[in-house]
């Protein structure tokens, strides 16, 4: 009896380190195959090289293609998430999900930090084709403490003419973070006036569940 519990304990060891050899190795085969039009800096062998680099020595850093900088951020293999700083003012960051019926798909956000951060995100099968998703809608009244505040007559959401969001993954969380950065656009006095009722630090976090963003 002890020699198969022993035997059983073995096999399910194995299982697990099998399944999770394979799943570690998504997000960076995805990576690596990603068409180069989508990260056009790196091309395929110098991101297998910044994965490699980074795993075995800690080295993050190398040169893209026009001879600048590239970080490699974060690679979770358990999550399968990867971020990675492009330029100076540009991030990349890349998450796989799972559907209900264990299909994945990936999703990419592309932050660009000139001089406000601003993201956007989309989504593509395992096939690096873009699928249609509606993500969650966002307004700017969502990060006013009340949407009925005037000055001098106006409302607030008038005065704020347009909306920039920075989406970051949270792959503990396996969701999308939002920030709102649009106050950072308006003029001084305009910030001034605004901020005592806008809640700048304020996270909005965004789950893929049972088939939708919520």
């Amino acid at each position: 009896m002890k020699l198969n519990i022993n035997k059983l304990v073995f096999f399910s060891l194995l299982v697990f380190n099998i399944n999770f050899g394979v799943q570690a190795q998504d997000i960076i085969k995805y990576f690596t195959d990603m068409p180069a039009y989508l990260l056009p800096s790196l091309e395929s062998s110098h991101k297998l090289e910044l994965i490699e680099n980074y795993q075995k020595t800690g080295k993050d850093t190398l040169e893209n293609l026009f001879g600048g900088k590239v970080t490699l951020l974060d690679l979770d293999t358990v999550a399968d998430y990867i971020s990675i700083r492009t330029t100076s003012v540009s991030r990349f960051e890349m998450m796989l999900f799972q559907r209900e019926d264990k299909s994945s798909f990936i999703a990419v956000i592309n932050t660009v930090c000139a001089p406000v951060c601003s993201s956007y995100i989309h989504f593509y099968d395992t096939e690096w084709k873009e699928i249609r998703m509606e993500f969650s809608k966002f307004d700017n009244r969502q990060w006013l403490k009340s949407t009925d505040e005037t000055i001098d007559g106006v409302k607030l959401q008038d005065m704020i003419k347009g909306i920039f969001l920075e989406f970051n993954f949270n792959p503990h969380e396996k969701s999308v973070e939002v920030r709102n950065n649009s106050v950072q656009m308006l003029g001084k006095t305009e910030q001034g006036q605004i901020r005592p009722f806008f809640m700048e630090d304020k996270i909005i976090s965004v789950k893929w569940k049972e088939g939708k963003w919520r």
